[in-house]
């Protein structure tokens, strides 16, 4: 699967549940752009569902997160930290 940072990112919300109006919201985008994101998935995961595409996103969550351009964004815009402590 080649997806952009971008589109990994909303693959990520949207298989935390979120629709498209909150997805555009969370990325500061207008509702349309969630949408073509969301169709560009959909082709390019080969599934026909926002439900096959989740499933993928949990299948394939640690390469999604490392790939996401650093962090995941949350309400009002400001990007989650990246952990820097090792375990």
């Amino acid at each position: 699967m080649t997806l952009t940072p971008r589109e990994r990112q909303v693959l990520l919300l949207l298989a935390g549940g979120a629709g498209n109006a909150s997805i555009a919201y969370r990325l500061g985008v207008v509702e349309r752009t969630t949408k073509k994101h969301v169709t560009s998935i959909l082709e390019k995961l080969r599934v026909s569902s926002r439900l096959g595409a989740a499933l993928v996103a949990h299948q394939h969550h640690r390469e999604l997160c490392g790939q996401a351009a650093g962090a995941v964004p949350v309400p009002g815009g400001t990007p989650a930290p990246r952990s820097t402590t090792s375990k």
